[in-house]
């Protein structure tokens, strides 16, 4: 959710940008290894694989385009990555989150 608390549906058929599509491969590839036996720091492990993506992402994309469904689009992956350690780990707890 984003701070309006507004929950984004995520349509990969959208994706312009091949960052977009590099960050969507590596959250679905990350979905499969968390489990919610997963410790806290395989997540951390499984987020930490990620960030080539992630910066490559936020180099390349602008996430808040005033594009109504492009934005709520990447705003969508975005909140699917945020969602990953749900039940294992509170990023919100973690500096810089």
């Amino acid at each position: 959710m984003c701070e309006s608390g507004e929950t984004f549906a995520l349509n990969p058929v959208h994706f312009v940008e091949p960052a977009t599509e590099e960050l969507h491969r590596a959250c679905l590839q990350a979905a499969e290894r968390i489990t919610p036996e997963s410790s806290v720091d395989e997540v951390f492990e499984e987020l930490q694989s990620m960030i080539p993506a992630i910066t490559r992402f936020f180099d390349d994309v602008l996430v808040m385009t005033e594009e109504t469904a492009l934005r709520e689009n990447r705003l969508a992956l975005l909140q699917r990555i945020a969602a990953l350690p749900r039940g294992i780990a509170d990023l919100s707890e973690v500096m810089g989150f």
